[in-house]
């Protein structure tokens, strides 16, 4: 994986789910983390951070249909 600007880190899931937590692993950096509804075309629970390097645990909302986590690189 890069580490540049505009890297981008998607994970799909299928189905449905409660709010949880998902874990990602990510090199040192600069995010924007966001929640894409395929169904409906809307982001949501947009958040920024910083991260010195590997596991980042994210919380995630409920959903009821398939969602994607979009973590994109912004340094």
């Amino acid at each position: 994986a890069g580490r540049g600007a505009g890297e981008c880190y998607v994970t799909y899931y299928l189905g449905s789910s409660a709010a949880s937590n998902t874990t990602v692993s990510l090199p040192a950096g600069d995010y924007e983390s966001k929640w894409y509804n395929p169904s409906t075309g809307v982001y949501s629970n947009q958040t920024t951070f910083s991260h010195g390097g590997g596991n980042k645990v994210i919380a995630y909302p409920a959903f009821s249909e398939d969602i994607v986590h979009v973590v994109t690189n912004t340094l």
